[in-house]
């Protein structure tokens, strides 16, 4: 299964001196790497404390891996396991259940325009969960790479989230899709 990465490189320059509009990058500052697991993003506070320690970075080249958020990946693994016989209603309620985790945190942290965007990219994210879900179905199980797809949304719903948090607060980013440079 493939994670999603969420590049959040603030500069690249090799000097003290940034290309223009970029902050310029401290003498001698390195890359991390951090990583937030699904409990470092469950909420909107969460997630903020988590772009407060991106942010304070500024100026020095950081990578954000996220994970998805506290509880994505258990309703996930449940919708891949059930799959084979869940019904389409049942579908629905999990699906919407997803989407909500995700809207309240862009609600709470991202402008409307914004969190807009946010909740169009979580509706298609998860019409192709549903669409994985329906698919595994019609032929009665769960192919393995299906079942990787299916959990990786998780991931990816969270990094792009995330940038466009990140984005918000000021602190430029990128998301990165894994599946763009695996798949």
């Amino acid at each position: 299964m493939s994670a999603a990465v969420l590049d959040v490189v603030l500069d690249h320059a090799p000097t003290a001196h940034a290309a223009p509009g970029r902050a310029p990058r401290a003498a001698g500052s390195s890359l991390e790497v951090y990583k937030f697991g699904g409990a470092a993003l469950a909420d909107a506070d969460a997630v903020r404390r988590a772009v407060a320690h991106v942010a304070a970075r500024r100026g020095a080249p950081t990578v954000v891996v996220a994970s998805a958020v506290a509880g994505v990946t258990d309703a996930l693994v449940a919708l891949a396991d059930a799959a084979p016989a869940l019904a389409d209603d049942r579908l629905a309620v999990e699906v919407a259940r997803i989407r909500a985790v995700h809207a309240a945190i862009a609600d709470a942290l991202l402008p409307p325009d914004a969190a807009e965007a946010s909740a169009a990219e979580a509706a298609a994210a998860t019409d192709d969960v549903a669409a994985l879900v329906r698919a595994a179905r019609v032929i009665g199980h769960v192919p393995a790479v299906t079942r990787d797809r299916l959990l990786a949304h998780g991931e990816r719903a969270s990094a792009a989230l995330l940038a466009r948090v990140l984005a918000a607060a000021g602190v430029p980013a990128t998301c990165v899709d894994a599946t763009r440079c695996v798949w």
